[in-house]
């Protein structure tokens, strides 16, 4: 079983488990994995062409299913999941357990499982080394004012930017289960100088800015990941994100705070707002970054 602090899924807590593939190579350890799928994820595993692709998605089945097991207090093999009417994975649970609302994304070097209790959760991690251009696909997937304030920026900024809105877009799709079907540039992003992320929804998404929590993560030099909560009326969830070995061990992991909605901003008054940014800048000097390594907004 997985050794946690804190096994028990928390109503006002986000867990993000990060998972390393390339670090994830022992064969002895990749057997008990594939032991963990069934039938229908092990002919899943059975399609992929590439050996890479392969293991991405076998560590991709063992995080989740190890993440679920420990909050559930189940043995991992023994998950049972379903698929919404729009395509969305759940887990099967009995009747009157606690409600776990799960979410996983992966790219190269990464994956990732966000869980939470009782809430709709999206997350989506890309690395920012992937081969595109910005520009094209801002200009055809992004809303007007964000294509034009990457257009503003130039190298390296440009790409992050680029990401930063990606990830938030994605998790905030993925978080409402709406998968392809809702065009991306009906959500739009700014992140603030100060690292404060506002966001704006099209008439037609019939969705409140109030309901929901964003969250923007650097897990390594080369990755975003960003995590859409659809909160309600609660209060800002905490995230914590956590470094998983699945089936061995989950300890804390010092993921770097980029940007995130103001806490209150459902109509907080001006001061809990400004001890909500103060306490932003403190977490952005603790790993070594100020407003400006969130990159300019014009």
């Amino acid at each position: 079983m997985l050794t946690s602090p804190d096994a028990a899924g928390s109503p006002t807590q986000v867990d993000v488990c990060l998972a390393l593939p390339d670090e994830l190579q022992e064969p002895a350890l990749l057997r008990r994995y594939e032991a963990l799928l069934d039938p229908g994820e092990r002919g899943r595993l059975g399609q992929f062409r590439f050996d890479r692709h392969r293991h991405q998605y076998l560590v991709t089945r063992a995080l989740v299913r190890s993440v679920l097991a420990e909050r559930t207090g189940s043995d991992p093999e023994s998950l049972r999941f379903s698929t919404s009417r729009r395509g969305r994975p759940e887990l099967v649970q009995t009747a009157g357990a606690p409600r776990l609302r799960f979410n996983l994304s992966h790219t190269d070097g990464l994956v990732a499982c966000a869980v939470v209790v009782g809430v709709d959760v999206g997350v989506d991690v890309e690395s920012c080394e992937r081969p595109l251009e910005p520009l094209a696909l801002a200009k055809t997937f992004f809303a007007r004012s964000e294509a034009a304030e990457l257009y503003g920026l130039i190298g390296r900024d440009r790409r992050e930017r680029f990401f930063t809105y990606w990830t938030l877009k994605e998790a905030y799709v993925k978080a409402r289960g709406d998968g392809l079907s809702l065009p991306l540039d009906r959500v739009c992003f700014r992140v603030r100088g100060d690292g404060t992320v506002d966001v704006r929804f099209d008439a037609r998404l019939d969705d409140g800015v109030a309901d929901w929590q964003f969250v923007v993560l650097k897990p390594s030099a080369h990755h975003r990941a960003a995590v859409a909560i659809r909160r309600g009326a609660r209060s800002d969830l905490r995230t914590r994100t956590r470094k998983t070995v699945p089936l061995v061990c989950d300890t804390s992991f010092g993921c770097p705070l980029l940007a995130a909605t103001a806490a209150g901003e459902r109509g907080c008054d001006a001061s809990d707002v400004a001890r909500e940014r103060r306490r932003r800048r403190q977490d952005l000097a603790q790993v070594g970054l100020d407003a400006a390594g969130v990159g300019p907004v014009p």
